[in-house]
């Protein structure tokens, strides 16, 4: 399956039972660069009526290689409020470090959240 250049994965949830699948690898990677491991991602499985909402739960990579060897996909409920980590982004200088030569010193590099899923 890696040789023909798929992942594969597994999705799963409260709603949804535990379903091996397989990713094609560069459209799995797109979708890694684009949404991260923090958006919500429709995806859709063969026998499945509609998409389902998935987080990147995990992903396990290749210790030396470092291409990806395995994808956890879980569903998320609409309903049910979820926490996730966000990363901070720092814009701009802070204008005591630009008047005052002083020093930003950054105690956090990541914020968790617990809001719906959808938001």
């Amino acid at each position: 399956m890696r040789a023909a250049g798929d992942i594969p994965g597994v999705v799963y949830g409260p709603e949804f039972t535990a379903t091996s699948i397989t990713l094609p690898s560069g459209e799995f990677l797109k979708v890694l660069q684009n949404a991260g491991e923090t958006t919500l991602v429709d995806c859709i499985i063969d026998g499945v009526k509609a998409p389902i909402a998935v987080l990147i739960q995990d992903i396990q990579r290749d210790p030396v290689r470092g291409n990806v060897i395995h994808v956890d996909l879980r569903q998320v409920n609409m309903l049910e409020e979820i926490e996730a980590e966000i990363e901070l982004a720092f814009i701009g200088e802070a204008p005591a470090v630009k008047a005052f030569n002083g020093v930003l010193v950054k105690i956090l590099d990541t914020l968790k959240v617990r809001c719906l899923p959808k938001d």
